[in-house]
């Protein structure tokens, strides 16, 4: 019985040496992510072009993040605010970094849920650069999409040219009714597959329906800008009906 009970209930010393184990390793950690995210700092504030620290930097802090909850989950009498701790180190000058959208979704799934005052305070500053981003990428990606479809020079020149009754919008290089019912069967012709980019990367199904959705309506936007310039009769284009011959409305319907 003594046997058991001896077995059964670890010494006082051994106690004591497995907690001071657990704040040994705890501090290990924590001096390594102070040094990580310093790390980031100066990378963030740095001049050169560190590509792939930036491409990767969500994965990279979402692992330090993720080791950081393990080494705490071992040793809960801790107690410090942990996440706190981590935003601090590691969330602040990540984000500062990230340039892609995909990374800053990371940096939420590091984040979420909120546990703190503070964790939610930086998941609502992480959603607004989400949405500063996903207004970017859908702008960049637009951009892209409209010149394989052979609308952004058609784009660019009208609304960067100043046509008048002498110099009128068919008579400007570059819109000439040849160029542009060219131009315009181009789009026409890629409206049953258009080339807009799936995102298989982003893991967030209503993310990648977001930047779909905001493409399309950008290609739709631009579209009705040409077509209803074109068919100004000021603009002095012939025969329209017979070659930019699709409503915006059919526009739109195609592309949804």
């Amino acid at each position: 019985q003594a046997a058991s009970r001896h077995s059964s209930s670890p010494p006082e010393d051994l106690l004591e040496t497995l907690n001071d184990l657990h704040k040994n390793v705890f501090s290990a950690y924590e001096e390594s992510l102070t040094i990580y995210g310093e790390s980031l700092r100066q990378f963030s504030s740095s001049s050169n072009n560190f590509q792939l620290s930036k491409q990767t930097i969500g994965s990279l802090a979402h692992g330090m993040i993720a080791d950081m909850r393990k080494a705490n989950a071992l040793n809960p009498e801790t107690d410090i605010d942990m996440m706190d701790f981590v935003l601090e180190k590691i969330i602040a000058p990540a984000l500062a970094l990230s340039e892609t959208l995909d990374d800053v979704m990371k940096l939420k799934e590091s984040v979420a849920p909120a546990t703190s005052t503070a964790s939610s305070d930086w998941v609502q500053r992480i959603d607004e650069k989400i949405e500063m981003k996903l207004g970017s990428t859908i702008i960049s990606v637009s951009e892209k999409v409209l010149e394989q479809v052979g609308l952004m020079e058609i784009l660019s020149l009208i609304n960067s040219e100043n046509p008048s009754a002498s110099n009128p919008m068919s008579s400007i290089i570059g819109l000439e009714q040849s160029t542009v019912s060219r131009k315009v069967a181009q789009f026409y012709g890629s409206l049953n597959s258009p080339p807009i980019p799936s995102f298989e990367e982003i893991d967030s199904a209503q993310i990648r329906s977001r930047l779909s959705n905001g493409i399309r309506e950008r290609m739709i936007r631009a579209y009705s800008d040409i077509y209803f310039k074109f068919k100004d009769p000021q603009a002095q284009y012939q025969g329209t009906d017979s070659w930019l011959n699709m409503t915006p409305n059919q526009v739109e319907v195609l592309l949804s």
